[in-house]
């Protein structure tokens, strides 16, 4: 099932296949090695995704015009340098400027678009925001208008980005949601209003925020002097604070936490609070806003001193709020930090390390900075002893990557195992080229989906997205969901042996999926599927005798799934034979909101496995 995808006409740069420098590497140590050096006039390196990099050559210093391109892991141009301006890719496509034209590249380096735009930005929600002189309008990957090109006087003031279907736009008499083809589809009246997130929307009215459902209707009523937008279902409440600074911004307050009901469930008592994140949250106690001035001289706030740790979404409290500093959690891990009188330094300093989920120390605090997990590993910055810069380490706490690149205060992280990095004002690419023997990187042993999403791999139903990354907390998107239908159902005969076609990756999937009856239609196959939507692909992908009802539920018995529903039949069929069973205690099925793929990961192991299907009645 997995493919290596071709660049066509490259040029060969210096490519370098080495080890980093050996350090007495531990046993189970993530293995990175140098893939490419790359020229010394690449002034600037960073990922842009599909394995690919955007480069910068040009210093503006000395009268050189900037001028970006894009190589590959291995250091081969694929697109050379001479456009004016490179975004990263977002939903397979990236943005490139030249001349004062905009167009869009795929992960060939081939231009699916042309340049023939004013102003372009990123796709979104299936469709790209285009300016074609002083007309704007959608479009979809294609090239096609989704929507007509307005006319100045018919903009929206500002549009953001598409979440769960809908983008918040401001207008005159206040702020709306539209769907991908540009239309207003929900009109309000609030002041401010907020991306989807959850199926509910942040909205603020008369200085107080609550939450809307995407009918329009206040679910959550405004009453709240401060909230965030719902994460991990719970959304930061506050109250008791003051506005102040030139961003007006919230100081003071007490912070707490809401569910989905309004219910207060974590009480307003910390001082400071974060998203939840893995079912943990960072919150503090005893510190203080102190005010300060930006660079133009606006007063501006920040919160300092007090102590940290993490609760869970009982507000119970598994990280004591022992430390100077805290994170959130990524991959089982969160980031910690202590203060320490250190013998080179008249004042203590931060030393950051890492706690697990049970709220053990993992790796003591040591590095002067330090950033999140990600692929297993986490960039660390030190230059105390042997240590002389940024380097890798590993959830053992041993070093992958030597401390000695530089801090280029661009994006650390490693993402699809692979990252740039800089030395003596040299770029080169690193690459994990061996890790554990677990197939994902981002799935542990202790995560609540790890026997899924093992379970689905070992099938030959998933194999992750990128080198050795399942992206469980990513939303399922239309295409996934068609493929995963489609290997489901040949897996009824015997093997999956479909794979990815020479057109879209996902043609082959939609073109069985058809011929088998499984889907009737197109779907926007790169926007994130709606639980309905993935449910209705879903429940064609196995016979009936293999989808038997073993839960009596009534018509019209779920919530929100009347048994008018345009896919009622479809999640009606799916709760009955146990392979969902809802999103709440009431058996909700939440239908317009998205899905993530650890989610999906238990859900294709009771479509396969009748004994794991859930049991429950109706009404």
């Amino acid at each position: 099932m997995k493919t290596k995808k071709t660049i066509g006409l490259v040029l060969s740069l210096m490519l370098v296949l080495a080890p980093i420098p050996a350090q007495a590497e531990a046993p189970g140590t993530v293995r990175v090695e140098v893939l490419a050096e790359l020229p010394p006039e690449f002034r600037a390196v960073y990922y842009v995704g599909e394995r690919l990099f955007g480069f910068e050559t040009g210093d503006w210093h000395n009268g050189e015009k900037e001028q970006y391109g894009l190589c590959d892991e291995y250091g081969n141009i694929v697109l050379p340098a001479q456009y004016d301006y490179i975004l990263c890719f977002s939903e397979g496509l990236l943005v490139v400027r030249k001349d004062d034209k905009w167009g869009f590249v795929n992960g060939l380096g081939e231009f699916a678009i042309p340049m023939e735009y004013d102003v372009a930005y990123s796709f979104s929600g299936g469709v790209a925001e285009i300016f074609k002189g002083e007309k704007r309008g959608f479009i979809d990957k294609s090239g096609n208008m989704a929507s007509p090109l307005r006319e100045r006087e018919y903009w929206y003031h500002h549009i953001y980005a598409f979440s769960e279907g809908l983008a918040v736009v401001y207008t005159d008499k206040g702020c709306g949601y539209i769907d991908n083809t540009g239309e207003l589809v929900l009109k309000t009246e609030y002041y401010e209003a907020y991306p989807f997130s959850e199926g509910l929307a942040l909205v603020k009215k008369d200085g107080k925020y609550g939450y809307i459902d995407k009918t329009g209707k206040e679910v959550i009523p405004c009453v709240h002097d401060f909230a965030c937008s719902f994460a991990g279902g719970l959304a930061v409440v506050a109250a008791e604070g003051i506005r102040a600074g030139s961003e007006m911004q919230y100081i003071n307050g007490k912070y707490g936490y809401i569910d989905k009901s309004g219910d207060v469930v974590v009480p307003l008592e910390y001082d400071y609070a974060c998203d939840f994140s893995e079912g943990l949250a960072a919150v503090g106690k005893g510190g203080e806003w102190v005010s300060g001035s930006d660079s133009k001289g606006y007063t501006t706030y920040r919160y300092v001193g007090g102590k940290y740790g993490h609760i869970d979404t009982h507000g119970d409290t598994v990280v004591p709020l022992d430390y100077d500093a805290a994170g959130d959690f990524g991959e089982g891990f969160a980031l910690v930090g202590v203060m320490v009188q250190h013998e080179d330094y008249y004042e203590p300093v931060m030393r950051y390390g890492y706690v697990d989920a049970t709220g053990s120390l993992a790796i003591p605090p040591q590095y002067q900075h330090a950033f999140g997990f990600s692929e297993g590993l986490a960039a660390a910055i030190d230059y105390m002893g042997d240590n002389n810069g940024l380097g890798y380490i590993d959830t053992k706490g041993n070093i992958a990557v030597p401390l000695e690149y530089d801090n280029t205060y661009t994006d650390h992280c490693f993402k699809d195992r692979l990252v740039a990095a800089r030395k003596d004002d040299r770029w080169v690419i690193l690459g994990i080229v061996g890790a554990d023997a677990a197939p994902f990187t981002d799935v542990k042993e202790a995560d609540w989906f790890y026997g899924d999403v093992m379970y689905a791999y070992e099938a030959g139903l998933i194999d992750g997205k990128g080198a050795n990354r399942f992206a469980p907390d990513d939303n399922l998107t239309y295409a996934e969901a068609v493929k995963l239908a489609a290997c489901m159902h040949e897996l009824q005969t015997g093997s999956v042996t479909l794979a990815v076609g020479s057109g879209a990756w996902y043609d082959s999937y939609v073109d069985y999926a058809k011929a088998n009856g499984i889907i009737e239609k197109d779907y926007e196959w790169d926007a994130p599927a709606s639980r309905a939507g993935y449910m209705e692909i879903f429940a064609g992908a196995l016979p009936e005798d293999a989808l038997a009802a073993v839960n009596a539920v009534a018509d019209g018995a779920i919530p929100d799934v009347p048994a008018d529903h345009p896919q009622a039949a479809a999640i009606y069929r799916l709760y009955r034979a146990g392979i969902v069973q809802g999103v709440d205690a009431e058996h909700s099925c939440n239908p317009d909101a998205s899905i993530r793929r650890c989610e999906v990961a238990a859900i294709l192991t009771r479509m396969m496995n009748p004994d794991a299907r859930v049991r429950f009645g109706l009404e």
